[in-house]
C-alpha cells in the first residue's frame, strides 16, 4: 500500500481485506485490516465509485451476524470519519448516517450501540452545518 502501486490486483486485495476485516476471529486480524485499509483508502487514487464500493461493503455488513463484525465495521466507520479529510467526510455523511443510526436504535449488542452513538458524535462533530442540515431536513 505505501509504494502506491496502481494495479488492479490491489484494489481487489483491499475488497478481501475489506471482507476480512468482518470475518477475522482475532482482534489482532481485525485491527491490521483496519489500518491497511485506512491507509489503501486515504492515499491511493480511488474514484467516487470505488470509494462508495468500499463504504457500502463496510455499511452491508454493519448487521453482521457476529458483534465481533459488526463492532469491526463500527470501528472502521469511525476511522474513516476520523481520518479523511473534511470535505470527503462531507461528501459521505448521507450516505453514512442513516444506517449507522438503525445500528444505534437496533443492534442487540450493548457494545454496538455504544459504538454506533460514538460513531455518530464524531460523524456530526466533523460535517460542516450546510450537511448537518441535509442529514435532519429529511
Amino acid at each position: 500500500v505505501e509504494r502506491k502501486l496502481v494495479i488492479p490486483k490491489i484494489y481487489d486485495l483491499m475488497v478481501e481485506i475489506s471482507q476480512l476485516l468482518f470475518t477475522a476471529s482475532r482482534s489482532q486480524v481485525r485491527h491490521t485490516c483496519t489500518q491497511i485499509l485506512l491507509s489503501f483508502l486515504v492515499n491511493y487514487p480511488l474514484s467516487q465509485a470505488r470509494l462508495e464500493q468500499h463504504l457500502t461493503l463496510i455499511i452491508g455488513n454493519l448487521d453482521f451476524l457476529i458483534e465481533d463484525g459488526r463492532l469491526a465495521g463500527l470501528d472502521m466507520l469511525d476511522t474513516i470519519v476520523n481520518n479523511f479529510p473534511e470535505e470527503v467526510v462531507n461528501d459521505i455523511s448521507e450516505f453514512c448516517f442513516f444506517p449507522i443510526v438503525l445500528r444505534l436504535v437496533n443492534d442487540d449488542s450493548s457494545k454496538c450501540r455504544k459504538k454506533a452513538g460514538s460513531v455518530v458524535k464524531s460523524l456530526l462533530s466533523r460535517i460542516n452545518p450546510k450537511s448537518f442540515e441535509k442529514l435532519f431536513s429529511v
